[in-house]
């Protein structure tokens, strides 16, 4: 229910653009488009598909089509359990309920108003109407348009300053940038979840979260279906806030915290050590195998020992427990490029770094870091590195010793320039300097926005981070 209600969101967004494209009446060339593509949607010279991706205006009807009739198919009873469950205050959820369903003032409810919208809108993109359109017909559409306009801020205005999210977090540990959560507390479909919740920076609209969240789904399936990795169940939750923002968590089916790598490493004997690495290496290389057979698409990853997981471990056949059930869980940040374009946004990412770096990081470093993921060498070395900050710098020499051993042999076709001690030492000590830094400005950047300019400060910041 929450779910179709945020769409409505980005429809009514949608819809403001559109009326913008448009002319106030025919024969507009946005008439004209749509007119020529109804033709040959009807005839099957092109197919829909076709030409909703050649054309942005058809795309956002067919959006706006999609919205309006996930709103119509709400059940008024179940909407109406909703609302008193979820907003407390009874006058406002009356008030919504005549919005939606009985109408408001003078106007009549938004589902008579979205219903006729969606059978002009239907007509129009399937070429039903293409010989019978008239000045009146496309008036009176514009005005459905600005009627609704005109409500759908009624009915956001409390529904928004007024929902209340029956959930409770706890924080079960921080990365980097992220913070990763739990839900808890007394209401039933939170407890014993099989979700994590990892806490994204503030995205701009809904629209960002849309494009966002299919980049996410994106991403998993290409590790699964062209690389082989297996990654764990994962989907995304939002909540849009009073000034239009959207807070995201990126959320992923739940692993036994102790048998994420970070903390596995710490169990195992060297051997199974190396084991583990190499089997981490063999599931990195995967993803340039696919990188070198393909030419448009490139993908990358983070490959740190943090980012890999169990599903089991016993103290019996550990090798073949981690040759069957090594799992990647860093998908949140979805890295893979189309003909050489970054699909994700990485301003998104930026918005998480101190307001004052933002413009540095932006100019000097942010290029160099999204393409050290997608160079195989620089990914191993950052894997091996993850070993110092662990506390376990006697494994680095068998670690550089294996490495080495595989760009020689199993991995030779990549021409791989072998590693060092001295070069991973030196590596993790800029990269430990940066993040220290980082985090250290990070905090400076939270005093600034709090106590200097009394806002509020989006993140929560970890605190001291073993090195």
């Amino acid at each position: 229910m929450e779910d179709i209600i945020q769409h409505y969101w980005l429809a009514a967004d949608l819809k403001r653009r559109l009326l913008k494209l448009v002319d106030a009446s025919p024969p507009s060339e946005c008439c004209k488009k749509i007119f020529m593509h109804g033709r040959q949607i009807s005839t099957g010279s092109l197919s829909p598909e076709e030409i909703l991706k050649e054309e942005p205006v058809l795309r956002m009807i067919q959006q706006i089509i999609q919205v309006n009739d996930e709103i119509l198919s709400i059940n008024p009873a179940e909407f109406e359990n909703f609302l008193r469950y979820r907003i407390q205050n009874p006058a406002a959820t009356v008030r919504l309920l005549k919005i939606i369903f009985q109408g408001y003032g003078k106007q009549p409810a938004l589902t008579t108003l979205l219903n006729q919208e969606t059978i002009f809108l239907k007509d129009l993109l399937y070429n039903k109407l293409c010989e019978m359109i008239s000045e009146e017909n496309w008036r009176d559409f514009v005005r459905l348009l600005l009627n609704e306009q005109s409500l759908a801020p009624e009915f956001f205005k409390d529904y928004h300053a007024l929902l209340k999210y029956p959930l409770e977090l706890q924080i079960l540990g921080y990365g980097e940038i992220s913070t990763v959560m739990k839900p808890v507390g007394k209401f039933t479909q939170f407890k014993n979840t099989r979700w994590i919740y990892k806490r994204m920076p503030i995205f701009p609209s809904l629209e960002d979260v849309m494009k966002y969240r299919r980049i996410y789904r994106e991403y998993r399936e290409l590790l699964i279906q062209k690389c082989g990795l297996r990654v764990p169940e994962q989907k995304i939750w939002y909540v849009v806030r009073k000034n239009g923002t959207v807070s995201v968590y990126a959320l992923q089916e739940m692993v036994n915290p102790d048998l994420i790598g970070h903390k596995i490493i710490h169990r195992l004997n060297p051997e199974q050590g190396r084991f583990l690495f190499n089997r981490v290496l063999h599931e990195i290389k995967k993803i340039w195998d696919f990188n070198q057979a393909s030419e448009d698409l490139k993908i990358a990853l983070d490959g740190q020992i943090s980012n890999w997981a169990l599903l089991d471990l016993s103290t019996e056949n550990i090798e073949n427990q981690i040759r069957a059930d090594l799992i990647y869980l860093d998908t949140s940040t979805p890295l893979y490029r189309i003909d050489g374009k970054e699909q994700l946004d990485p301003e998104i990412f930026i918005k998480n770094s101190p307001s004052f770096l933002r413009a540095v990081i932006r100019l000097f470093f942010l290029q160099d870091v999204l393409d050290r993921y997608y160079d195989f060498r620089l990914v191993v070395i950052d894997l091996i590195a993850n070993f110092y900050k662990e506390g376990l710098p006697q494994f680095i020499p068998y670690l550089v010793e294996d490495a080495n051993r595989q760009f020689e042999g199993d991995f030779s076709e990549l021409n791989l320039e072998l590693l060092t001690e001295k070069e991973i030492k030196k590596y993790y000590k800029q990269d430990a300097f940066i993040w220290k830094f980082f985090q250290a400005s990070r905090k400076i950047d939270k005093f600034i926005i709090e106590k200097i300019r009394h806002k509020r400060y989006e993140y929560r910041l970890p605190g001291k981070i073993k090195r």
